[in-house]
């Protein structure tokens, strides 16, 4: 079976029972155990199962695991696969919430195989680690469990990954690739925010959802492949990813969300999918790249600023099904010279800016231009019959 690690730098440290450091103290006191090994690291454990243990942080002397006078540790830091106290064995399977919280001295850490889950911000701010590896086994990873890891550069998830936590690598600003285990199925909130240098990420073809904000910020990514397989699509999802040029939306959802390209100053073209029935506010604001929008026949409202700032665009044409277009959809559009109408009634617009006013051209349909000269709010555009 081939290791999977998230490598920080060039250093891959293999996770083996071998490596498993000596120990030659213990003390347990009620459920929790601290042990001594190789007579310099000491590691504090909490008993969670008959013979199950989990690395947690130290509590001694009423300290919690933001506190300054904590035990703390520098270099390289292998975790053990095994526990020895009171004449028992307990196996390490877990990483507890907040076990090595801000441990800024760390170099390398290395877990054990035999890690089913890694804990709510159990390595976030170790912001010098030099590698850590997630062992195959290991099922889930909670929220934060890497956020602020600030040396990361590429992230390889295992196949038994089934799921992970909001922001779970939030602000890994050095992390350029990522490749993602098979068994994920939602990526949730916020879960790359941050990750400025993010270049390429290899989505599996079973996701089914993107939560808010997920690649917000994500400012060197220039395209990404979204599966078929996904449905929802949320808030922001790609919001100020500065450098995406390409995107393809799948066929499957419904709905583009508020914020959902805003501030995507490289994106060029996007195509609306044939489902879609509403763009929300907001959704492309300051795309200010975008030179070439495909409004899907099916397409009923445009949202608030929905397109407000997409300063290349010099046409669009509207489908039949459009229904209403809100106040600025269009706002601050100036390059656009011709908006053309495909349908033959007038549909409720925003007195606001909801379609550029003069000079741009509105086209219609031949024969019904008295449908929308004399209608409020169309009164005031330029209105041409098609020839």
């Amino acid at each position: 079976m081939r290791k999977i690690f998230i490598i920080l730098t060039t250093a891959i440290i293999a996770a083996c029972s071998t490596n498993s450091p000596l120990q030659t103290a213990s003390t347990i006191e009620g459920e929790r155990i601290t042990a001594t090994f190789n007579d310099t690291t000491t590691l504090y454990f909490k008993i969670i199962g008959e013979n199950e243990v989990a690395l947690t942080w130290d509590n001694s002397d009423g300290k919690n695991y933001n506190s300054s006078t904590r035990y703390l540790h520098k270099g390289k830091l292998v975790i053990p696969s095994i526990v020895k106290a009171d004449n028992r064995e307990f196996r390490v399977t877990s990483i507890d919430d907040y076990a090595l919280y801000q441990q800024r001295q760390l170099s390398i850490i290395t877990l054990p195989d035999g890690i089913k889950q890694i804990g709510t911000k159990a390595f976030s701010g170790c912001d010098k680690a030099a590698s850590i590896n997630i062992p195959e086994g290991v099922t889930t990873l909670d929220e934060e469990a890497f956020s602020r890891c600030k040396r990361i550069t590429d992230i390889t998830l295992p196949e038994s990954i089934e799921s992970i936590g909001k922001y779970s690598f939030r602000n890994c600003v050095s992390v350029h690739s990522v490749s993602l285990g098979k068994r994920i199925k939602i990526i949730p909130e916020g879960t790359f925010f941050g990750c400025a240098s993010l270049k390429e990420i290899i989505l599996p073809h079973n996701i089914e959802s993107i939560g808010t904000e997920a690649f917000s910020g994500c400012l060197s990514l220039k395209n990404i492949e979204l599966p078929a397989t996904i449905d929802s699509l949320s808030d922001g999802v790609f919001a100020m990813c500065e450098s995406l040029e390409t995107v393809t939306l799948p066929d499957g959802i419904k709905t583009i969300p508020m914020d959902i390209f805003n501030r995507c100053g490289s994106l060029k073209e996007i195509k609306i999918p044939v489902g879609v029935k509403r763009i929300d506010s907001w959704a492309f604001e300051r795309c200010t790249s975008l030179a070439n929008v495909s409004l899907n026949e099916g397409l009923e409202e445009i949202g608030e600023g929905a397109f407000a700032g997409c300063t290349s665009l010099s046409r669009i044409s509207l489908p039949k099904s459009i229904k209403s277009i809100e106040s600025l959809a269009f706002g601050v559009c100036g390059a656009i010279k011709e908006i053309e109408i495909l349908g033959n009634k007038a549909f409720d617009i925003a007195p606001d800016g909801a379609l550029p006013q003069k000079p741009a051209r509105i086209y219609v349909t031949r024969g019904c231009i008295d449908q929308f000269q004399f209608k409020p709010v169309w009164k005031e555009l330029l209105i041409i019959e098609k020839r």
